[in-house]
């Protein structure tokens, strides 16, 4: 090896063995796997959760990857609560990876293990967060601690909890061409195929981990709080790595953690917010005006949905504050007393991704990066009126 970090020869080992949604999700992969090896170094520890649409498409082989790159790591298709926070306890540096996510999560799954599960998932994002649970015959409370890196696999973007995947780096995995080829290893050959890359990663890890507490990375300002702390330690070890790293995982994080909401994934107060955006043309509507644009909203579920009616939208609008008026003659909502909560927890317009770089030529790549930047990230100002 010519260069003097192991990441461009990581992300290319990663490319020959598995198809991932896009070029940035193999650079989050590659750094993701340096911070498991320093875990000590950070505050936060992103999880980093691996879906697909459908079987097959190679999530049993990236998390195999995962577990043969990184020695201290474990991994299990079912696991219990108990057994999950021991084992952290006993050692926080250790990978714990959960194949199957989708069985332990999913409609069929045993909900009060999934939800004793899901609760660690979010407490060990944050260090210093811990579950008390009572030991033995006098049953004593004691705490575990629960932080540690953590990946996850399912089928569908349900096997992972939302508000799991809110602290995760969510990677699609894609099932290959039948004219594409990835490449496979027997169990013999684990030591030939992992040995070396494994070493130089380890190698890089250990000359700069001192480094990556007090680096200040700079953050695209179009994160949200969660992300900025979901992509916080990639971001300060990709600062020591070099700019092109840099800029690779600047993109990554914009184009991984900034994407339009999708009405299936966000609550029904927040849905109903966005399409009153989208059917309040005038300062004021009468409320029976309101609920039939909303059920004639196309794509919308609110005219197939049971029970919508008036009284069920002054329910949903009354979480954020909003609240019917009369006239002298009819009752109806004011557009600008929506204002406040459109600003606060919707995007109204649509932030363009940023391009991800390729790297065709690692020379020209940061000119490539800087520029795909600039031109890419819009900022909105608020609405106010």
């Amino acid at each position: 090896m010519t260069k003097n970090h192991p990441f461009d020869d990581l992300e290319f080992f990663l490319r020959d063995y598995v198809v991932l949604g896009t070029s940035v999700e193999y650079f989050a992969v590659a750094v993701w796997c340096a911070f498991a090896l320093a875990t000590e170094e950070f505050d936060f520890s992103p999880r980093l959760a691996f879906w697909s649409p459908e079987k097959r498409c190679g999530k049993s082989t990236i998390l195999e990857l995962i577990h043969h790159l990184l020695p201290n790591s474990k991994m299990t298709s079912n696991i219990s609560a108990p057994a999950l926070y021991r084992t952290i306890e006993k050692d926080e540096t250790c990978v714990i990876i959960i194949d199957e996510s989708d069985t332990i999560f999913g409609r069929y799954a045993d909900k009060e293990k999934a939800e004793s599960l899901r609760g660690i998932g979010n407490a060990g994002f944050k260090r210093g967060s811990t579950v008390i649970r009572c030991e033995g015959k006098t049953f004593d409370p004691k705490e575990f601690r629960v932080f540690c890196p953590v990946v996850l696999a399912g089928i569908g973007t349900s096997a992972i909890p939302e508000t799991i995947a809110d602290r995760s780096i969510m990677i699609e995995m894609r099932r290959k061409f039948p004219h594409e080829s990835v490449s496979e290893y027997e169990s013999d050959e684990v030591e030939s195929v992992f040995g070396v890359i494994r070493k130089n990663l380890q190698d890089w890890v250990s000359e700069n981990r001192h480094l990556f507490r007090g680096t200040q990375p700079d953050f695209p300002k179009v994160l949200n709080a969660r992300a900025r702390d979901v992509w916080k330690p990639l971001l300060k070890i990709a600062e020591n790595i070099d700019e092109e790293w840099r800029l690779k995982i600047f993109n990554a994080a914009i184009a991984l953690s900034v994407k339009e909401d999708n009405p299936d994934d966000i609550s029904l107060h927040l849905r109903l917010l966005k399409d009153c955006k989208e059917v309040l043309f005038q300062e004021f509507t009468s409320t029976k005006d309101l609920v039939l644009r909303l059920a004639s909203l196309e794509e919308s579920s609110w005219g197939s949905m049971q029970g919508f009616n008036a009284s069920l939208l002054a329910k949903l609008l009354r979480n954020y504050g909003i609240s019917s008026y009369r006239t002298s003659t009819i009752r109806g909502y004011k557009k600008s007393d929506f204002y406040d909560s459109w600003n606060r927890y919707i995007h109204l317009n649509g932030v363009t991704s940023v391009i991800p770089v390729t790297r065709n030529d690692a020379n020209d790549a940061n000119d490539a990066s800087s520029e795909a930047i600039q031109q890419s990230i819009q900022y909105l100002a608020p609405i106010n009126q």
